[in-house]
């Protein structure tokens, strides 16, 4: 997948998240605390309980669809190395599905993939960014699964979602693998990259999979 788009510059802890509700629409985002991440998950698991925007972190995205696959989401063919996934500049529902209308705060110069790989219950997505103007920089990761029920979240902590970070190296290059178990029900995977703006409750960047690819 190596999708065009530049995601984070600035290096920082991975902790607390935020997350904003509208009509539809679930955001959410990394920002940096001290919290560990045990402390981090445990807020999320509270704050989960009994109201509609639970926490997640890294993700900018709305809530999942229905079960059934509506949205138009395009299924890459399955192949025996794996599927390879470019990233592009775009923002994603829970259930892949492309959110029209989101601009990012700045212009994304990065050059993204990903390489999904499936294994004995379990997913793996190897990601790779390239952005020779950024080095030393910070990226959030995520995996998610597919389908969700439209009640459901994706952050950190949920069923069938693996998050990480990515740093790049002097030169601009890194890489990340995220694994995850597969979920009963699973048919798909979608990746998600990208740096938080913690001026803004739309991240500076974001990248996401072009397509859901099977599993």
């Amino acid at each position: 997948m190596l999708g065009l788009g530049r995601v984070g510059r600035s290096p920082g802890p991975l902790a607390a998240d935020i997350r904003f509700s509208f009509p539809s629409v679930v955001y959410t985002y990394w920002h940096s605390s001290r919290q560990t991440i045990a402390e981090k998950v445990e807020s999320m698991r509270k704050l989960t309980r009994g109201v509609v925007s639970p926490t997640a972190i890294a993700l900018v995205m709305v809530m999942a669809a229905p079960l059934v696959n509506t949205t138009g989401t395009v299924l890459a063919a399955p192949s025996g190395d794996g599927t390879r996934v470019a990233l592009s500049n775009a923002l994603r529902r829970c259930d892949g599905s492309r959110i029209d209308g989101a601009t990012p705060s700045q212009p994304a110069y990065a050059t993204a993939d990903t390489l999904i790989r499936t294994g004995a219950n379990s997913v793996v997505a190897d990601v790779q960014l390239v952005d020779t103007q950024s080095p030393g920089t910070h990226y959030d990761v995520g995996l998610i699964e597919v389908p969700r029920p439209s009640w459901s979240t994706c952050g950190p902590g949920d069923p069938g979602t693996a998050f990480g970070g990515l740093d790049t190296d002097a030169g601009g290059r890194g890489a990340t693998t995220l694994q995850a178990g597969i979920q009963p029900g699973a048919t798909g995977v979608w990746v998600v990259v990208q740096r938080p703006n913690p001026k803004s409750q739309t991240p500076t960047e974001y990248y996401t999979s072009d397509f859901v690819a099977p599993i």
